[in-house]
């Protein structure tokens, strides 16, 4: 996920920039990238707080292989093996991974895959809109098949 928002904030170029794998050194990077990138509504104080926290407390390790390696791991022939029904949920606002990204880069690789936007958000869904999230999850659990 650094390595995603780190991309974004390389493309638009700013001065300071030093590399693309520092979006979580420090609280300081951390909230820019939560509140610059990740997020399109004001999360509460606390919920802020605990997101920096939570992304601080990644190990280093994988805060360094995600945007030197894993994110250009090619999977798609792994998610075409996908046999079950697929809902994609999506930030209507996600500067991620938005909506028309994952409409033309992943459903059409993953048989029986559907896109859900949900209004008004961005990337952290569970944080921005755990209602939404919640009913999508109570939905999909009570769909036939389930």
């Amino acid at each position: 996920m650094g390595g995603k928002v780190s991309q974004l904030v390389a493309a638009r170029r700013p001065a300071e920039l030093a590399g693309l794998s520092h979006a979580y050194d420090s609280p300081e990077s951390a909230e820019q990238a939560l509140d610059h990138v990740l997020t399109a509504v004001p999360l509460p104080d606390a919920l802020r707080a605990a997101a920096v926290r939570d992304n601080l407390a990644v190990h280093p390790e994988a805060l360094r292989e995600w945007p030197l390696r894993g994110i250009a791991a090619d999977i798609t022939d792994t998610v075409r093996a996908i046999d079950v029904p697929v809902t994609v949920l999506a930030g209507e606002n996600d500067a991620v991974e938005p909506p028309h990204v994952l409409r033309e880069h992943l459903l059409p690789h993953i048989p029986h895959a559907q896109l859900h936007t949900v209004p008004g958000v961005g990337h952290l869904l569970p944080f921005e809109a755990p209602d939404a999230l919640a009913a999508e999850l109570r939905s999909l659990s009570t769909r036939p098949g389930s």
